[in-house]
């Protein structure tokens, strides 16, 4: 559960970040690493994984319907946890400028 949302909500940010570009920087390792970061420090992963924490603590796994309950909250926290349109305006005001000419840096994050 946790990976998924977390997941939808990196690329959310992957998707963003290109947008702030207006398609002129291809989706590169550098770009995919600030998106992770972006997500990985906000508040909003803390956000998530206390909404997640307090869906597996009221699942009752042996109700009938309880796949779809699981399935309603991955649908809810990523509903209540989409970044909004002034978040995404000061992220592209924040962002550092992207060249295309940079050479291509590795997977690594030490």
């Amino acid at each position: 559960m946790a990976y998924i949302i977390d997941l939808t909500l990196v690329m959310q940010n992957i998707f963003w970040l290109v947008n702030a570009t207006n398609g002129t920087y291809p989706t590169t390792r550098r770009l995919i690493k600030l998106a992770f970061r972006a997500y990985s420090e906000s508040a909003t992963k803390g956000r998530v994984h206390v909404l997640i924490e307090e869906h597996v603590r009221q699942f009752k796994p042996f109700i009938p319907g309880g796949p779809d309950a699981t399935l309603e909250a991955i649908e809810n926290i990523i509903h209540q946890c989409t970044i909004n349109l002034d978040e995404m305006i000061r992220r592209r005001q924040e962002m550092p400028a992207f060249g295309t000419g940079e050479e291509e840096e590795p997977w690594d994050t030490q």
